[in-house]
């Protein structure tokens, strides 16, 4: 089968050369090619009722249905009804959405009032958050390792973090929802929002209705491509079908065969490495801080957290004391942190000054001359601007807290601003950006290179050929009688993004094939390492390792390739005790350590162990849970999907998994001052 020409031919919907393309006989591992393909085009959905694009695609699947018939029979073509099914029941949750918007309260308004309402109705909602989050600290204090837990006018618990961080995304989602641009082509194009209006206290009630339908939307939509991307059916219960706890007239229920944990767990990671780095370049020294600089780091920062932020991205990018010698996206780390951090100070100061102020405007091009100000030349100021401009790129208005109008004004929405961790932010927008970290992959081969020859190992790189057939090995590393093979890799992480964590995946599979054949050369060909020192390669026990610069690790699987990340080696090689996060015991919060070693300095067999089982993974499988969540698609109809989530882990449970895990001292609230 001509893979390429099939492809595009189900994103064109022409049958008649997808029929070209397969062979004569296609093979049953070609029919299953073929409808993976179908069932993950872009083409099959429409999210919206678009009786033209559904007639085109029905045409289309009509045909394959012969197509199949003459071709290969009753099995082929039951999976082809499968995926009609399957589609079918993925519109139905969006035309459930849609059919209860139109008579929602928000569309009798005009789109610039509606527009308006919304951000109206999200600014008055982070107000309340924010002093029921304030009353909440005041009264209990905080403690460390758990969210702040406020109570709402009524007496209700709730997440005061988790609260903000939904209304943010929802936000984000209405507007695009309202707008017509949600699920748009992801370019870095600001979304234009009508001039603002005065609003009513009527009109800011009726967003309600819109924020719930576009937070339906975004969940059903996730709820899409985990079914097209990793598996799993979509069935629809009636009423008379439901348990009485359930009061709806529809409940579509998912069901998912994978839920992708190390992708989840690799997210969480990430924010955990960055964290943890931002604390030790917090403690490391006394930086130059002048609240009004415009020199840009590493000279001079605008105040101990963005020096933090700094260093922590230089470090675990990569690009090593100098963020100007690398650009993403055309712009530096310097900037990148400069430009991030104005909009925060904006926000916090605002914050500090008036409480209740959650929202900033500016006139067209104040906020493009207060970057400028600060340090950033005004070609990058205004790439700058543009990329953290809610838009079609991205729809998290933590990555892109501004909003612009088409007169020209901006507004700094400050729930997003003032609470966003700057290394999260940066790497989220990179990713959704597209940057291709591969670029980086030689800095970041020279720094693993670098840093075991500062430990004092004597690794290697092979770059050679034989037999026409090109071989190489970024890191060889011989070490107490093994060989451990180092291949690395610099693939961004997902974000949460079921779609791309398929990618991921698939990406990940192809490394392991091709470290694989890599090794197969070096067994064949053995003086490829004789001739760079390694004596008698055969007696050694050979370890391939996949190194992703970004916090990816899973246990070693039947291919024996052990998968790690650079955080995870780096810690491993550092001190013998590892602080881990809170654990649980006797109902209190404790403090909790590891010891990754029996001696003072590693072995190279405990380097095996640790790759085969790291201990970070260990760790935060062992607080994964499942939760079943109930989704709200429009009056008496519900979806429902189950979502991993993180708990914090018993001290009991865990040390039954980790034996070396010590308990430390609890952890007391933080009053505040």
């Amino acid at each position: 089968m001509n893979r390429k020409r099939a492809a595009n031919a189900i994103e064109e919907l022409d049958s008649k050369v997808l029929k070209e393309a397969l062979d004569e006989a296609p093979s049953t591992s070609d029919w299953e090619e073929v409808n993976d393909l179908i069932l993950r085009s872009s083409k099959m959905i429409c999210r919206k009722s678009d009786p033209v694009a559904e007639g085109k695609r029905d045409s289309f699947l009509s045909d394959l249905h012969k197509i199949y018939g003459e071709q290969q029979g009753e099995q082929a073509l039951t999976a082809l009804e499968n995926i009609v099914v399957t589609v079918a029941q993925i519109e139905a949750g969006y035309r459930d959405i849609q059919a209860g918007v139109p008579l929602s309260a928000i569309a009798t308004l005009p789109k610039n009032l509606q527009i308006s309402a919304v951000i109206a109705r999200a600014i008055e909602e982070a107000q309340i958050l924010a002093r029921q989050a304030h009353d909440a600290v005041k009264s209990g204090g905080w403690q460390p390792g758990l969210p702040i837990i406020a109570e709402d006018d009524e007496g209700n618990s709730y997440d005061a973090d988790g609260a903000r961080a939904v209304l943010v995304i929802n936000l984000g989602a209405t507007l695009k929802f309202l707008m017509g641009r949600y699920g748009k082509k992801k370019a870095p194009v600001p979304l234009i929002l009508p001039d603002p209006v005065d609003v009513s206290d009527d009109d800011i009630y009726k967003a309600g209705t819109a924020l719930l339908a576009s937070a339906a939307l975004r969940r059903w939509r996730r709820i899409d491509e985990r079914v097209r991307f990793w598996g799993g059916k979509i069935e629809s219960y009636e009423q008379a079908q439901l348990p009485t706890e359930i009061d709806a007239d529809v409940l579509r229920d998912y069901t998912s065969v994978l839920h992708h944990e190390f992708d989840f767990i690799a997210n969480q990671r990430l924010t955990d490495v960055l964290m943890r780095t931002f604390v030790e370049s917090l403690q490391a020294n006394s930086p130059s801080v002048d609240p009004q600089t415009n020199r840009l780091a590493p000279e001079a920062f605008l105040s101990t957290d963005e020096h933090a932020t700094y260093g922590t991205l230089i470090s675990l990018l990569g690009t090593g004391t100098n963020g100007n010698e690398a650009t993403y996206q055309h712009l530096s780390v310097a900037e990148w942190v400069r430009g991030y951090a104005v909009l925060r100070k904006i926000a916090a100061d605002g914050e500090d000054a008036h409480p209740q102020k959650v929202s900033f405007s500016f006139e067209p091009g104040e906020l493009e001359a207060r970057l400028v100000e600060a340090g950033i030349g005004a070609p990058s100021a205004q790439r700058f601007l543009q990329y953290v401009t809610f838009g079609d790129h991205s729809d998290d208005l933590f990555d892109c807290p501004v909003l612009q109008f088409s007169n020209g004004e901006h507004l700094l929405f400050g729930p997003a601003a003032a609470h966003m961790v700057i290394p999260t932010v940066v790497l989220s927008n990179l990713g959704k950006l597209g940057e291709k970290f591969r670029a980086k992959g030689p800095a970041f081969e020279r720094t693993v290179q670098s840093n075991l020859e500062s430990a004092g190992f004597k690794p290697v790189h092979i770059h050679t050929f034989r037999n026409g057939e090109e071989y190489e090995i970024d890191v060889v590393l011989p070490w107490q009688g093994k060989l451990f093979l180092i291949e690395c890799k610099t693939d961004g992480l997902s974000g949460g993004d079921p779609v791309a964590a398929y990618n991921f995946e698939k990406a990940r599979d192809k490394h392991i094939v091709q470290i694989q054949r890599q090794i197969a050369g070096l067994r064949a060909h053995p003086d490829m390492l004789v001739e760079k020192g390694i004596s008698d390669p055969e007696k050694l026990e050979w370890i391939p390792v996949l190194l992703y610069l970004f916090p990816y690790a899973m246990p070693v699987d039947d291919r024996g390739v052990c998968i790690t990340d650079w955080a995870g080696l780096s810690r491993f090689f550092g001190p013998k005790e590892v602080h881990l996060p809170p654990v649980l015991h006797s109902a209190a919060l404790h403090k909790a350590s590891l010891h990754t070693r029996q001696g003072k300095l590693p072995t190279a067999a405990e380097l095996k162990n640790y790759l085969r089982a790291p201990f970070q993974v260990t760790m935060k499988r062992a607080s994964l849970e499942l939760r079943r969540e109930i989704i709200w698609l429009q009056d008496r109809k519900l979806a429902c999907a189950v979502e991993l989530g993180f708990r914090t882990p018993e001290f009991d449970e865990l040390s039954k998994r980790l034996p070396n895990l010590s308990l430390g001292d609890q952890i007391k609230p933080i009053q505040p001052q």
